[in-house]
């Protein structure tokens, strides 16, 4: 590490050519009085994000793969390279400002048993993302996420705190590490990809002594990943990456089964309640979208975990 270089920005990419353009300009706009490094780990790209980079930004230090390596294994190529006392960790759908920047490498130079602090995040209205958790999730908390049509309605989401709060754990679309917490703990996990990958980073972070901050005095804009036609957590890549975490943090032989019995009880009620909703929200465009996607995410769950029992094609 080079103790002259405040900085390094670590942004892994995948097929994000427009969104990673608008985020550098974002970085590259203003007058920063830190010194810092940017570094683009690409998945494997086929939508010209090199020829971009090249094109438009060719003191961007650019780490290429030939092949798919996950998005875990883009950022620890990142990490074996940085040369900054603080890591700033991007998603390519961000955009920043120096202000924010500057504010989180304030606060963790003034405060040197925090190991990360994220800003708020926003979407691109302006409305606040959820992004942490206020503690570690026992297995059958997640019954709740999973229950989606009852969480809507006995549930209330996630609030933005009006001031700095310590966390359990931060989503890392826009997270400011220091590098000695990085290092002392090896960074992402790479059996866990897409889902879990950044909680299992952070906790490990704090199971390590360093504590993690959420700081809503500043704002990061995420315009947030597209989950497509399935929930994200019913994917199968989810399914699988909770289970290995909970094997992992919450070792036991009652961990595991709580969990399956939270995700598969509370899918039953969202796949019962989205055949329910079937005759009543058929009718408009934007309702029938939501239960034919409900249909199909839970259904997933259940897919998944008979693949399993029939010890077909999953590990």
């Amino acid at each position: 590490m080079n103790n002259d270089l405040k900085l390094t920005i670590a942004i892994p990419s995948y097929n994000a050519k427009v969104q990673l353009e608008r985020l550098l300009k974002s970085i590259y706009t203003g007058a920063p009085t830190i010194s810092f490094e940017v570094i683009v780990s690409d998945d494997a790209s086929t939508d010209g994000t090199q020829t971009m980079i090249n094109d438009m930004f060719p003191h961007v230090c650019f780490i290429t793969h030939s092949n798919r390596v996950g998005v875990s294994i883009s950022t620890q190529d990142i990490i074996a390279s940085m040369k900054g006392e603080y890591l700033l960790r991007l998603d390519a759908d961000t955009e920043v400002t120096w202000e924010t920047i500057t504010h989180l490498v304030t606060y963790l130079d003034e405060h040197p048993s925090v190991g990360a602090v994220s800003p708020m995040l926003v979407n691109d209205d302006g409305s606040f993302q959820p992004s942490y958790e206020t503690h570690f999730k026992a297995p059958l908390e997640w019954f709740w996420d999973y229950s989606l049509w009852i969480k809507k309605v006995f549930r209330k989401g996630i609030k933005a705190f009006s001031s700095v709060q310590e966390v359990s754990y931060l989503a890392t679309a826009a997270v400011l590490f220091r590098s000695t917490a990085v290092h002392e703990t090896g960074g992402l996990d790479p059996h866990m990809e897409f889902f879990m990958e950044d909680a299992d980073w952070l906790i490990r972070i704090h199971k390590a002594g360093w504590k993690i901050i959420f700081d809503p005095r500043v704002k990061i804009i995420h315009v947030g990943g597209q989950s497509g036609t399935l929930y994200i957590h019913t994917r199968n890549i989810s399914l699988k990456n909770i289970r290995y975490f909970y094997k992992k943090h919450v070792p036991g032989v009652f961990t595991v089964p709580l969990l399956d019995t939270a995700i598969l009880s509370g899918s039953l009620i969202s796949l019962i309640l989205a055949l329910i909703a079937v005759p009543f929200l058929w009718w408009t465009s934007k309702n029938r979208i939501i239960v034919v996607r409900s249909l199909k995410s839970f259904s997933n769950v259940f897919a998944w975990y008979t693949k399993k029992l029939l010890r077909l094609n999953i590990t």
